[in-house]
């Protein structure tokens, strides 16, 4: 049986990521690949060098449950690299690897319209992040990442003194898992919240812990993180975020392909109500 709201099995999203291995034939050393709002070249030269060539889209696909096709890396002629890109040069790579990895700062996400969760309410909900297109060696060394869209940044807090830099998205924060964005270079997140005060709690945004999370594939191919709850404290405006060991129940199947970037200590994890809210 497959997870609720993701239609037929033989759907399946594209797996990028892998090793790519350069050739004697010249001919043969370039690669293209594209996400959801990244066109990405890759080149090989002699003697372990590369030249990463790589240009942001924008396209208003990325917001729908169908997302935008991912391809995977296939050879392109030396001709294809755009003159109007951004481009890195990197020595010493023999084998590249293309690794998904979730964000390196928190992620702010908006549901379509604000709620408000009533006092001993619980309420499931879903959020899709991009995941970072990273380049590593041989020996998992990072040689470049780049978001698989452009996520502008914001400051996420309740002043400008208290908060933290953080990405935004237009993705919203779903209630329904059938409504969720998704593609192989997404990542879905499942959500509890649940309010154990005395007054109801208002959602406006929601400051996903991207850093903190571990990424999962499962046996279709989609991408997870492991499920987090958010409890509202009782009597106090603190709420408590529980990051689940292991990869959702969605998840059929799935297996671990990034591990964390931080490991979540006790004071991540016990946060003002602002913190995650707003």
């Amino acid at each position: 049986m497959s997870p609720a709201g993701f239609g037929d099995p033989s759907d399946l999203p594209v797996s990028w990521w892998g090793e790519l291995a350069p050739t004697d034939e010249v001919d043969s050393r370039c690669w293209f690949c594209s996400f959801e709002g990244l066109d990405l070249w890759l080149q090989s030269f002699d003697a372990g060098e590369w030249r990463f060539v790589w240009r942001y889209r924008d396209d208003r696909r990325a917001e729908s449950p169908e997302g935008i096709p991912v391809r995977a890396p296939r050879r392109c002629s030396p001709e294809a690299l755009p003159a109007d890109g951004k481009s890195l040069r990197a020595l010493g790579v023999d084998d590249l690897h293309l690794v998904p990895r979730l964000a390196d700062r928190p992620v702010v996400a908006r549901p379509r319209e604000p709620f408000v969760l009533l006092p001993g309410a619980r309420q499931q909900a879903y959020l899709s992040t991009p995941v970072w297109v990273c380049l590593q060696n041989d020996s998992a060394t990072s040689v470049l990442e780049l978001p698989a869209r452009q996520l502008s940044q914001t400051w996420f807090g309740p002043n400008a003194r208290v908060g933290e830099v953080a990405y935004a998205q237009r993705t919203s924060l779903r209630t329904r898992l059938d409504w969720v964005g998704r593609s192989s270079d997404r990542a879905i997140t499942p959500v509890l919240l649940e309010n154990h005060g005395s007054e109801s709690l208002r959602i406006q945004r929601f400051s996903l812990p991207a850093p903190a999370l571990t990424l999962y594939r499962d046996r279709r191919g989609h991408l997870w993180t492991q499920r987090i709850t958010v409890r509202r404290a009782p009597a106090a405006d603190s709420v408590e975020v529980d990051l689940g060991r292991r990869p959702p129940a969605e998840a059929q199947g799935a297996e671990e392909l990034s591990s964390s970037r931080v490991v979540a200590h006790r004071s991540l994890l016990v946060r003002a109500l602002s913190s995650l809210f707003g």
